[in-house]
């Protein structure tokens, strides 16, 4: 997380403590092993959408036309498809894994972002596909969780960066908590007002 991030996320906290909430740090219930297995299920679903795209969308569907983030990830899939079944296995995991953490905890605050929004052609799929998947593990660390896990989030525009550009910090409860999640949005809107991007300097 750069710097701006973090101040976002714990210009969050401080708000919550202040509004009669107890914060205290968690550690996610993943390893940097993880991510590979959430990259080896995406580049099973796009290897699954070039291989049956006709049937879905007809003979005109073509595979050779796939940018080169989607093509990139279906050649990985390929050259590492005796990972899937056991990648597949560990994420099946993570439902009780997250679950485990609302045992104790009835929200997780994270920020839906690593870093701050990056230059445009930064994550451009033209970009070489390692040095891409590098730079997108780097940036999205945190959504994928609630993706497999199946639980509810919601993001929150908490600062805007020196740029200009907002700042989401996420909020994640056990499946079937939305009303937790809506009701900490609206408390923390009531503490502090949402910043649009016509707010040049951070509030944070």
């Amino acid at each position: 997380m750069d710097a701006e991030t973090t101040a976002a996320v714990r210009y969050t906290a401080a708000l919550l403590e202040h509004s009669g909430h107890t914060v205290e740090p968690v550690r996610l219930p993943v390893t940097r092993g993880w991510a590979d297995d959430f990259i080896q299920l995406w580049a099973l679903l796009a290897d699954l959408i070039g291989t049956a795209g006709k049937l879905t969308f007809g003979r005109s569907f073509d595979p050779a036309e796939f940018d080169g983030l989607t093509s990139g990830l279906r050649a990985h899939h390929r050259a590492n498809l005796h990972r899937t079944p056991a990648a597949l296995w560990r994420l099946r995991g993570t439902a009780a894994a997250v679950a485990g953490m609302f045992a104790k905890h009835e929200l997780i605050l994270s920020p839906v972002l690593c870093h701050t929004t990056p230059k445009l052609g930064y994550l451009s799929p033209t970009v070489e596909f390692d040095e891409l998947m590098t730079r997108l593990t780097n940036y999205v660390g945190f959504t994928p969780i609630n993706n497999v896990a199946d639980t509810p989030a919601i993001s929150l525009p908490m600062g805007i960066s020196e740029a200009g550009m907002p700042i989401g910090v996420q909020l994640s409860a056990a499946d079937g908590d939305e009303r937790t999640l809506l009701e900490s949005a609206f408390e923390l809107e009531a503490a502090h007002r949402f910043p649009s991007t016509t707010d040049r300097r951070s509030t944070v």
